[in-house]
């Protein structure tokens, strides 16, 4: 009996955490304003890591976007409202670069293209496509991305 006892906390235990559902994205915290000067880079793209440099976004308190794409400088012009968010008019330097960097970059740009949801979870910002599929993960750069 007292063996069994002290086993029933343990399985307990083992169910609770076999029946937590995961957390679903903070949405509650991200606002037009709460973009204004923040700056992020690419911690995952299509649920991948990129390698070499990580693509950059900043976001500008005129609605506008900018960063690093992987090979070249972007702009474009984005819009929140509540978790709707679309980055549109983008636009890019033309620097030729290494066939992997010109990849990536055109994954990025094609991928912001079709990103129509924001979300913060945790420290990062998470771009989700109209399936709710994540396009971007994003992370606060380390520093800031050029220009």
């Amino acid at each position: 009996m007292r063996r069994a006892s002290r086993l029933l906390p343990l399985a307990f235990l083992g169910l609770t955490a076999c029946s937590q559902q995961p957390t679903l994205p903070d949405t509650s915290s991200l606002s037009p304003n709460s973009l204004i000067d923040t700056q992020w880079e690419v911690a995952e793209l299509y649920g991948e890591p990129v390698p070499g440099r990580a693509p950059t976004l900043a976001f500008s308190n005129d609605n506008r976007s900018h960063g690093y794409a992987g090979c070249n400088q972007f702009f474009g012009q984005y819009e929140l409202q509540e978790t709707e968010f679309t980055i549109s008019r983008i636009g890019s330097t033309r620097m030729l670069c290494e066939e992997e960097r010109n990849r990536v970059e055109q994954r990025y740009l094609r991928g912001l293209q079709t990103v129509r949801q924001a979300t913060l979870q945790g420290p990062e910002l998470i771009l989700l496509d109209d399936e709710k599929q994540v396009v971007v993960r994003l992370r606060p750069a380390k520093a800031s991305p050029s220009l």
